[in-house]
């Protein structure tokens, strides 16, 4: 219950917690997380085979996110996976002969795990894409179906019907993580190491290979959910911003300008073309941070920045100041700083340094 509480308190603007709780959230927080910590301590959590304990492990991950470090939280996430490891969360409950009820359980606490672990990786410098360690009798993706149709003693385990549910954000992640995946055996199964994904997209015939991975997995995801989506319902076009921008940002790493000493040395329609999906990106996540009907799920937005299309575009104006709109572009940044203020305040992350010191280099030029 303290995980619970937490998180909930994490989600809250300090207004809203002021209003709706009457307490000031930061020493409301942390007493919570130091109440979790200790009930966590106490169920020996490190050594437990419950899937409870583990859960409330998993939902202090997530509410504990800007309070630590990233090395920090990615030690700890991996302490996570460990422990579901130790579980058996790795491998289906089909195959354990385990309840359907608790085996679409395991999936999702197991999914939700492995896509946290590869992000915090990420914000540690890692690649974005890495091997996920999918094979024949790997733990299944979480059935896309209502919280409402899973319950206890459920005598079969559930089919999806093919509508947007409750799970339908989540379902859209793990498409894409599948994806990266696919990308990733295919590496492997060429004889070539992720330290060399870089190199390859150098090659057109390689980039132009991913550019129609890319298209498919998103004609899938159109297909599949985006098509169904209702603009109106807030947890639906959170749904569709999302995937749209990591559609975008498959597409921006493909395309990266490392591929090149400076930008200026990059073909004039290259430079254009990465400009416009850098802007674009920094639009839906200026959306998915300002619109009032997103406002209850700004929390989870701002775990999820891009920051290399951030930079590019702090680059690119450093390069040219007078680039076509840049005007757009840096209402965008102002944008992006007042909905997060802590690339001001938190100079505990060094890639809050690092755009800060971009930011005021590409404003001097």
């Amino acid at each position: 219950m303290f995980a619970i509480y937490s998180a909930a308190v994490m989600s809250l603007s300090d207004v809203e917690c002021e209003d709706r709780l009457d307490e000031p959230r930061k020493p409301l927080r942390s007493r919570l997380m130091t109440a979790t910590k200790a009930a966590l301590s106490r169920a020996n959590f490190m050594s437990t085979a419950s899937l409870v304990v583990l859960q409330a492990l998993v939902i202090h991950i997530i509410s504990a996110r800007d309070m630590y470090e990233p090395r920090a939280l990615w030690t700890l996430t991996g302490v996570a996976v460990r422990v579901a490891n130790g579980m058996g969360l790795d491998r289906d409950g089909t195959l354990l002969g385990l309840p359907p009820f608790e085996t679409e359980l395991r999936r999702r606490i197991w999914w939700f795990l492995k896509a946290q672990d590869l992000h915090n990786a990420e914000l540690c410098g890692l690649p974005k894409f890495r091997d996920v360690g999918l094979s024949s009798d790997s733990t299944k993706r979480p059935t896309n179906i209502n919280d409402i149709e899973l319950y206890p003693g459920m005598p079969v385990s559930p089919v999806e019907s093919g509508i947007l549910t409750d799970m339908t954000f989540l379902a859209i992640r793990y498409d894409l993580l599948w994806f990266a995946a696919a990308r990733v055996a295919k590496f492997r199964h060429l004889g070539k190491s992720l330290s060399q994904w870089d190199q390859d997209f150098a090659s057109e015939g390689d980039k132009a290979e991913t550019d129609q991975s890319v298209k498919e997995i998103e004609e899938h995801l159109e297909k599949k959910y985006l098509r169904r989506c209702d603009p109106s319902q807030p947890l639906q076009l959170m749904s569709m911003l999302m995937a749209r921008a990591a559609i975008d940002t498959i597409r921006f790493m493909t395309h990266h300008p490392r591929r090149w000493t400076s930008i200026n040395q990059a073909p004039p329609f290259e430079r254009q073309w990465m400009w416009e999906v850098s802007i674009r990106l920094l639009e839906q996540r200026d959306m998915l941070q300002s619109n009032p009907s997103l406002k209850r799920f700004a929390w989870h937005a701002a775990f999820t920045m891009q920051w290399p299309a951030f930079i590019h575009v702090l680059d690119s104006l450093r390069a040219n100041p007078s680039t076509p709109d840049a005007e757009k572009a840096w209402r965008l940044i102002a944008n992006t700083f007042e909905n997060n203020m802590s690339m001001f305040s938190d100079s505990r992350k060094p890639i809050h340094r690092a755009v800060r010191s971009l930011c005021l280099k590409a404003y001097d030029a």
